[in-house]
């Protein structure tokens, strides 16, 4: 038998097969079934069927076929004698090659292969089995970001924890050294002692800045600190403070400048907290700025139209220094708590690294916004703090009693800042 079975016909769940027949959205075969040498199905089309013939005149009640599926074996299945159809139930997705021969009296002819695809679902697709392990990787990810932030949570609270015990300790022994201090001071006569007391008053008030700070913390993670905000002069709120900086400023050998734009409003803060923000802020900007170089306060108002909230109109402050600047690192996490920059300055890495946490806890409770970026003129960093204008977006019980001035002259000029950012 030198010729090959030819394939006549075929059907897949109960339909006839040609070239217009669709499995899916692709035609089963691109060509007539005598020539074609590979069909295409979908996941549901899997059972079908073939009519074999060998299209001569031999007498097909003598011819019988064997067929198998390469990849399922060697074993061949076989017709009975007479019989032409083979047919195939329930396969699972995958490329197959059907191979088949005609046998008659002990002799078989060439084996015939026909490809057979049948297309996994959607959800089986490579496609999909991509998108399935993207999935499960950025899952993995996603648990392991939380895990460790939950872990660096537990290092902070049991850090803060540490500090906070160690706060109650220190402070009311510091507040006894500090009376007798003052007191001290008044009647110093010589020089050489009166330097000495005020360097020991200026150390144990740092100290006690540092602790002050701690438990301002603690009280706004649990949610205890309340804000009495009063409506104030910002210009004269601000050259307050920048006055208390003055001498720190000249020590140092930086100018400390001031910009206000015309015609501020007042403008309505916390002033025994706000003043803490802008207190570690000028610290941080003279911290980090070299002599002779510049550290300057602008305030301005401006407007987001398409800002949400109470930000559509604001205050703006911003303290811009003429330090180093910050890599992307540091802008990214200059907020964290305990964060402390990797500059190689000792002072930068005095104290405990919770003010820029603290300064952004605190604005977000003046319901405005803190962010940082370096400085597109010089080198140098900027930190930018906005504040909503108006008073329409606080609560009743939010709202000091008394007049502005009353509130303002609970600032006095100092000689020195009396908190001290850690």
């Amino acid at each position: 038998m030198e010729r090959t079975p030819v394939i006549t016909g075929m059907q897949v769940n109960g339909r006839l097969v040609n070239r217009q027949t669709l499995s899916g959205k692709h035609p089963v075969v691109s060509e007539d079934l005598v020539r074609a040498t590979g069909v295409h199905l979908s996941y549901s089309d899997n059972s079908f069927a073939f009519w074999v013939s060998m299209m001569d005149y031999r007498n097909a009640e003598s011819i019988f076929y064997e067929y198998r599926l390469e990849e399922f074996g060697d074993t061949w299945s076989r017709t009975l004698p007479g019989e032409s159809r083979i047919q195939y139930h329930h396969l699972p997705p995958g490329d197959y090659t059907l191979l088949l021969r005609a046998c008659e009296n002990g002799f078989c002819s060439p084996v015939r292969a026909m490809k057979v695809h049948i297309a996994p679902p959607w959800y089986f697709s490579p496609f999909a089995r991509i998108l399935y392990t993207l999935f499960i990787i950025g899952a993995c990810c996603l648990w392991y970001i939380a895990v460790q932030r939950k872990r660096r949570e537990e290092v902070g609270e049991m850090k803060l924890r540490f500090f906070i015990n160690i706060a109650h300790e220190i402070r009311s022994p510091l507040t006894l050294i500090v009376s007798p201090v003052e007191d001290l001071l008044k009647k110093a006569s010589d020089a050489e002692m009166h330097k000495s007391l005020l360097l020991i008053r200026y150390n144990a008030n740092r100290i006690l800045g540092l602790l002050n700070q701690l438990l301002d913390v603690r009280r706004i993670d649990k949610g205890q600190m309340r804000l009495h905000f009063a409506e104030i002069d910002i210009r004269h709120f601000v050259n307050e403070l920048l006055d208390a900086f003055s001498g720190q400023a000249r020590q140092q050998g930086i100018t400390l400048q001031v910009e206000f734009a015309d015609d501020l409003p007042l403008v309505w803060v916390d002033p025994d907290n706000f003043d803490k923000v802008l207190v570690n802020l000028l610290m941080n900007a003279l911290k980090y700025t070299p002599q002779q170089g510049t550290v300057c306060v602008s305030v301005k108002t401006g407007s987001a139209p398409d800002a949400a909230g109470p930000l559509r109109d604001y205050l703006e402050i911003a303290v811009e220094d003429t330090g180093k600047g910050l890599n992307e690192r540091e802008l990214k996490k200059i907020f964290e708590r305990f964060y402390q920059s990797e500059s190689g300055r000792v002072s930068a890495r005095q104290g405990f690294g919770i003010g820029l946490n603290l300064c952004q806890a605190l604005v977000k409770l003046h319901y405005g916004v803190i962010f940082a970026e370096n400085r597109k003129d010089v080198q140098g960093s900027r930190f930018v703090v906005r504040l909503p204008l108006g008073n329409k977006h606080l609560k009743k019980e939010e709202m000091a009693d008394g007049k502005p001035e009353e509130h303002l002259s609970l600032h006095g000029r100092v000689e020195e800042p009396a908190y001290f950012p850690v």
